[in-house]
């Protein structure tokens, strides 16, 4: 039975339900992501809407892979990015939210390979109302440069973080089965990469997702659109001056598409998986953010 609130009650049999367990976790991982062009990190919203569940409190590992495909120039192209996630949400005060994550990343290329600690990212969400069986919440939040810009002297898209200091204002609304929200991050200006001195501009981002939920699993789908207010602007590498140039292509709107889904495996342990389609493509990667495909494992205690 589907009831009116999204939430689905099922009384099959134990091995119809394992069968359809198995098939939430598969459809996340092994579907083909033939082209991801947006990064999960591009935004602290699209990371956020990777690998958080703000339906349950919890601390979880996330491994996350994702690979460049033939976006950007030869030396940015094919690039594979690995990420180990750290994440956790508890609800500190009555009614008040938070949530942190901070990552250790690799990325191979043509040019090397750098591993190091990523840049901690910090959410506080307080719930305001409750209409119409959905929670809103007001969150602010930031993504703070613990991660090196300059390893072994190579170009941004090698880096583990992204070097500023850039913060987040969202308006969610979430029910059993439906969330919404809208996201405005400003960004932390120009970063000291000695190559790129990569400089982003604010993103505007618009979310919407569904949750599927059954006996012991959940599968979602979630769309993000994403628009970078101003291009990205990088050093000039043929001036013989500093001087900067704007990237082409980088100011565009897009759209991301999110399948996710949660088994859980005892009454506090869960495992999770996600992979991410695209609408539309990125053709430039002087920022390390743009994937050809992404997806994650992860496992998650909770509270």
């Amino acid at each position: 039975m589907f009831s009116f609130d999204g939430t689905f009650m099922w009384k099959g049999n134990t091995n119809m339900k394992r069968s359809l367990i198995m098939l939430a976790i598969a459809t996340a991982v092994l579907l083909p992501t033939a082209s991801f062009a947006q990064s999960s990190d591009a935004g602290m919203s699209s990371m956020e809407a990777q690998i958080r569940d703000r339906r349950y409190e919890s601390v979880a590992l996330t491994y996350v892979y994702g690979n460049s495909g033939q976006s950007g120039d030869s030396t940015q192209r094919d690039m594979h990015y690995y990420s180990f996630i750290l994440s956790g949400e508890a609800e500190v005060l009555d009614g008040w939210l938070v949530w942190a994550s901070i990552p250790v990343n690799q990325q191979n290329g043509l040019l090397g390979s750098v591993t190091g600690v990523g840049d901690l990212m910090v959410v506080v969400d307080k719930k305001l109302v409750k209409l119409f069986g959905a929670q809103f919440s007001l969150g602010v939040g930031g993504r703070f440069a613990t991660g090196s810009v300059n390893q072994s002297h190579l170009p941004q898209a090698y880096q583990s973080g992204i070097g500023t200091n850039d913060y987040l204002i969202q308006l969610d609304a979430i029910s059993k089965a439906l969330n919404f929200g809208i996201a405005y991050q400003i960004s932390g200006g120009r970063n000291a990469n000695e190559l790129t001195q990569l400089k982003q501009g604010d993103l505007f981002v618009l979310s919407g997702g569904y949750t599927y939920r059954g006996d012991g699993f959940d599968v979602g789908l979630n769309l993000l659109a994403i628009k970078q207010l101003e291009q990205t602007s990088v050093l000039d590498p043929l001036s013989q001056t500093k001087s900067f140039v704007d990237v082409a292509g980088t100011d565009k709107v897009q759209l991301d598409v999110l399948l996710k889904s949660r088994v859980a495996i005892t009454g506090w342990l869960s495992a999770t998986a996600t992979a991410g389609f695209p609408v539309n493509l990125r053709d430039v990667n002087v920022d390390g953010l743009t994937r050809a495909f992404t997806t994650s494992l992860g496992a998650a205690i909770e509270l």
